[in-house]
């Protein structure tokens, strides 16, 4: 993107141009050419004359001339300015030539359509390619082709061309189908149907031994009365022999040998009892029900997790305890301990008062005295903390220091104040140029006030539209040319295009740079 000049640039015709290059673009890519204007397109110097472009050429003023050889609309060959043009009679054409007018005719005469289709159908006219026969139509000017009947043979058939699709209904009979070639592998799966078999044909005689499966056997079809009697008291019992016998009848003497269970045995002695709740619950056991209490006369051991619920203080979890507090919902307090790399011991103080929360994980302890701390009581900001002996600052010591004002900023000589983010923006001022503004449409010219106080002061333009930086001729003075301290004054060749941002920065205080002319 280029940088828009707005201003003329006078070399004062002694400065040269050296090393430029011109716009290299197609004259009909110029949107509104200027009078005047200079581009390069595709190897020719043109100049804008107000009304269309011009050709500038070496050789006298002659232009370049391009030749097409090939009738494509392209450039095959360029005649040079030391060659002539000349015209030459080819096969066919006649050249003549009258007031500088050269006129290229044809020679004979051109084929009708007519005639083309009379050569073409004499040349196809009663020709025979493999039962094929072409024939010219001269009324509609079409050729017709005709297959000979009888003349496709089977040579002219490609494998597995005649398919389903191109045989007639019916078209396969059975005198057609060799003796033999209907197998089984040439019945479709389920055909063979009950319908198919005579009434009764498959007897018992015809089951083969083993072949009554339990998948044969539809569920509920064996009733007890095809079970074995079993006697009274008596219960079937899968036989655990290792020798594959089945099932095998107990008496309630086995029943209770199995069992480990004496008859008429007391489940309430209190050796039985303790045996039994000494023995595993399997994991999980509930005593009693939700209206029942529980009183244990000696100590409660528990060797596991205890857990206790509907409490307002509960042992949660390892090294948790857990608080309700007075309202009996879903917000609880937990109490827990950091994982100690160590024996620690933490005593909670003789005092009644509220214990202070850190927001991190404390990794030392905190050795002012309450005393010490207190002297903070009541200090809310650092303002009024100062013992009154702090000194002033310098470059070189830390102390007070006063900030620069605004005005302070802007004359940059004061050294004994700190300047401040929003005070450095004082010495920057931002303009607009409204480019619409009728005085400046008349005098294209804009004055700007930036009461900087100084003509050292950084110019830069650029257009609010494109945000591209501009160049325009700025002078350090106000409208009527008088030099000035607070004023810059933009003068412009042409109207710009859209409005122009300005921005003007003060160097005021900088340092003084060294000049050598050696």
């Amino acid at each position: 993107m280029a940088i828009p000049i707005l201003n003329h640039m006078d070399f004062q015709k002694a400065a040269e141009i050296q090393n430029v290059l011109l716009h290299t673009t197609g004259s009909g890519d110029v949107t509104s050419p200027g009078t005047g204007q200079i581009i390069y397109d595709s190897g020719t110097i043109k100049v804008y004359n107000g009304s269309a472009w011009l050709s500038l050429a070496s050789g006298g003023g002659t232009r370049t001339v391009q030749i097409d050889t090939s009738g494509n609309g392209s450039v095959d060959n360029t005649l040079e300015s030391s060659e002539n043009l000349v015209l030459k009679k080819g096969s066919g054409v006649t050249l003549a030539e009258a007031g500088g007018v050269v006129t290229i005719s044809a020679t004979g005469s051109q084929l009708t359509e007519e005639q083309v289709e009379d050569f073409v159908g004499g040349m196809v006219t009663g020709n025979t390619e493999t039962g094929i026969t072409v024939t010219y139509e001269d009324s509609d000017g079409t050729l017709d082709f005709v297959i000979g009947a009888g003349n496709i043979v089977h040579s002219m058939l490609a494998d597995d061309a005649v398919d389903a699709d191109n045989l007639a209904s019916d078209a396969v009979v059975t005198a057609s189908i060799v003796d033999a070639n209907v197998t089984t592998a040439k019945i479709a799966d389920s055909n063979v149907t009950t319908a198919k078999l005579a009434s009764n044909a498959v007897t018992t005689a015809k089951i083969t031994d083993a072949n009554v499966t339990t998948a044969k056997i539809a569920d509920d079809n064996v009733t007890y009365a095809k079970i074995q009697n079993v006697a009274a008291n008596n219960v079937l019992l899968g036989n655990d022999d290792g020798a594959g016998s089945g099932i095998q009848e107990l008496t309630k003497a086995n029943v209770l040998a199995l069992l480990s269970v004496e008859e008429n045995a007391d489940v309430t002695d209190t050796a039985n009892v303790k045996s039994a709740l000494n023995a595993s619950f399997g994991g999980a056991g509930t005593l009693g029900d939700a209206s029942d209490t529980f009183t244990i006369p000696g100590n409660l051991i528990v060797s596991g997790t205890q857990t206790v619920q509907n409490e307002t203080i509960q042992v949660v979890e390892n090294n948790t305890i857990q608080f309700e507090g007075a309202t009996a919902d879903a917000h609880e307090v937990k109490l827990t301990a950091a994982d100690a790399t160590a024996d620690r011991t933490i005593t909670l103080p003789n005092v009644t008062g509220h214990v202070a929360l850190l927001a991190v994980a404390a990794t030392e302890t905190i050795t002012s005295t309450p005393a010490e701390l207190n002297l903070l009581d009541g200090i809310t900001t650092l303002s009024g903390s100062n013992t009154g002996d702090e000194p002033d600052a310098s470059a070189t010591v830390k102390g007070i220091v006063e900030l620069a004002t605004g005005a302070e900023h802007v004359t940059g000589t004061d050294s004994a104040r700190a300047a401040t983010v929003s005070g450095i923006g004082k010495r920057n001022v931002h303009a607009t140029i409204d480019v619409s503004d009728s005085n400046f449409t008349s005098n294209l010219y804009a004055e700007i006030d930036h009461s900087l106080g100084t003509e050292d002061v950084i110019v830069q333009l650029f257009d609010s539209s494109s945000k591209q930086q501009i160049l325009a001729e700025v002078n350090r003075t106000d409208k009527a040319g008088s030099a000035s301290t607070s004023k810059i004054k933009i003068v412009f060749a042409v109207a710009p295009a859209n409005d122009i941002e300005v921005m003007i920065s003060s160097t005021i205080g900088a340092g003084s740079g060294t000049v050598a002319y050696s």
